[in-house]
């Protein structure tokens, strides 16, 4: 069977790198059963992009909840090294949600991401 939703993540200020933050829309995956991702980058920037996730039971903001980033995705991190470029990520357990958390040093850019998911739900 092949991954059934794909979506296209929206950002904060567009995906613009050159703001000291950059978080994703929260993504809900209660019933996945895999993921799969590709982040991209244009520009330069430098800095780092973590996934947090949260265990318990999600909701549209990330106001109050204990978020964490952990082994659930490989990698945890993805550093972004002045140049543009792709990273791939796959999820390889079970939380609630997640977010995708980009801290700049310096540079700009603008970034992407597409999320491939199969199971239950519709993330």
């Amino acid at each position: 069977m092949g991954l059934n939703a794909v979506r296209v993540l929206t950002f904060s200020n567009g995906g613009d790198l050159s703001n000291a933050t950059v978080s994703s829309e929260v993504v809900d995956v209660r019933d996945l059963k895999i993921g799969y991702g590709v982040l991209t980058w244009t520009g330069a920037p430098t800095g780092s992009m973590q996934i947090i996730t949260y265990l318990g039971h999600p909701i549209k903001t990330a106001t109050g909840l204990d978020w964490t980033t952990n082994d659930f995705f490989v990698p945890s991190t993805i550093s972004f090294a002045g140049t543009p470029n792709k990273a791939q990520i796959s999820f390889n357990g079970q939380v609630s949600a997640f977010q995708l958390v980009y801290t700049r040093t310096s540079g700009s850019g603008a970034v992407r991401a597409v999320w491939q998911s199969k199971g239950g739900g519709t993330s």
